[in-house]
């Protein structure tokens, strides 16, 4: 006999609270007497820890169970209910059993123990992500054969699953434009001094030979950087960074500052827990890398205080890599993510000294996967778009040769990612681990 599982939905990931429909399919290739056939939806973590007490370089295998759903497709629950379970015969051929499951809204690990255990969202699948960790749900048919020996065929599948974006519909999704500026929160702030340029008058005459005259000291601006990000630190798989940088000019300089470079670092932690011991592994994606930008900041005539917005078009076009996965948190795996802004600054280009300030800031990354889709194709809600009032005015940073952006349109929702087949082999940009 064959066992087989076909779904009506091919290459779908699937999300919370969404329905599987398949058939289980059997090929019988003689007259055949079955007592029972059973579907069952189940989601394991897995890690291995290395290291642990005892034997050197000893290593623990931890499987946690996350989800597990059964249904009976014969014989039905109402004959577990007190009619007498008598098997049943097939003939030649193929015959196939429909059968429904659906995907939970949250996690409940049944290896823990009572006192343990805690609810968390549905994990993403996670297989060949990273080192000694995976996360995995399946498709499990049981087909129990009624001869001498009672015998038992099993045939398991894998599905994709990926957490809903439980955001609120009203928060931007992409580079945020200037009229969703003031709807943004501060996370991120920085204080740094760029030092100006010495007076080269003063210079040449101490090597000259004047003992007397030593060469003054150069003057320094003092500012502050500030990273503003939507609700919950949000970005998206797959999207351009929402975010807004703001840099104010605290001293009263009576010259310009220039920033010169500008990189984002997307930092990837997994971190993995166990009985015994914990671990953690690092990845890296560079999101953008730009230099010699030489865009000016301030001016001699800028006010103390007055603030300044370094333009998106620095970051726009380059969105999170689709190898990226989900912030999440289960039992044993933690995956949590920091985004790391370094900025090149310089007084009065291009004499000055360049100086790097960075920003590392703790972000969630969100699966873009919005409310009330279907995966049969149709969408049953459709994308609007909004706009706010801008509660202020704003100076925006932008080089020379390049002009505003025209229109505050709020980006709509966009559709589901790729598979996760997809998402894993087509890995956007540079990555490395350690």
């Amino acid at each position: 006999m064959g066992v087989f599982i076909s779904f009506d939905q091919e290459d779908i990931t699937y999300t919370n609270g969404e329905t599987i429909r398949g058939s289980v399919v059997l090929f019988c290739k003689k007259e055949t007497t079955l007592s029972r056939v059973s579907v069952t939806l189940s989601g394991e973590s897995t890690c291995i820890l290395r290291g642990g007490p005892g034997v050197l370089q000893r290593k623990n295998r931890e499987t946690h169970r996350l989800v597990h759903e059964l249904q009976d497709i014969t014989p039905t629950s109402a004959t577990h209910q007190g009619k007498k379970q008598t098997p049943f015969k097939l003939g030649f051929g193929y015959h196939s059993f429909p059968f429904t499951l659906n995907i939970p809204w949250f996690s409940q690990c049944k290896t823990c123990s009572s006192t343990d255990c805690h609810s968390y969202d549905l994990p993403p699948s996670m297989s060949e992500v990273v080192k000694d960790a995976e996360i995995q749900y399946k498709i499990d048919a049981s087909v129990t054969v009624r001869n001498i020996f009672n015998e038992t065929i099993n045939s398991s599948t894998k599905i994709y699953v990926w957490p809903l974006d439980t955001r609120p519909t009203s928060m931007p999704r992409a580079s945020p434009t200037r009229t969703w500026r003031g709807l943004l929160q501060s996370i991120a702030h920085a204080e740094a001094s760029i030092a100006g340029v010495t007076d080269q008058s003063s210079t040449s005459n101490h090597r000259g030979g004047n003992p007397m005259h030593l060469p003054s000291t150069p003057d320094a601006v003092q500012i502050s950087i500030e990273a503003r990000f939507p609700q919950d630190y949000g970005l998206t798989c797959g999207s351009d960074i929402s975010m807004s940088l703001g840099i104010k000019k605290r001293t009263d300089y009576q010259g310009t500052l220039h920033l010169q470079s500008f990189q984002t670092l997307l930092v990837g932690y997994t971190d993995i827990g166990g009985q015994f011991t914990e671990q953690s592994q690092v990845e890296f994606w560079m999101v953008q890398s730009v230099s010699n930008i030489n865009l000016q900041i301030s001016n001699a005539h800028d006010a103390v205080d007055s603030e300044r917005y370094v333009h998106e078009e620095l970051w726009e076009g380059k969105p999170l890599p689709m190898s990226v996965i989900p912030s999440f948190k289960s039992c044993n795996v933690e995956r949590r993510y920091e985004l790391e802004i370094s900025m090149g600054l310089q007084c009065e280009a291009p004499r000055g000294r360049v100086k790097f300030v960075q920003l590392l800031l703790p972000v969630r990354i969100f699966s873009g996967i919005l409310p009330g889709r279907d995966i049969d194709g149709e969408k049953s809600h459709e994308n609007h778009t909004s706009s706010f009032d801008d509660p202020c005015q704003v100076n925006t940073l932008l080089p020379s040769n390049r002009s505003v952006l025209s229109g505050d349109t709020l980006v709509p929702g966009f559709g589901p990612p790729p598979t996760y087949v997809e998402a894993v082999s087509n890995a956007a940009g540079p990555r490395r681990r350690r």
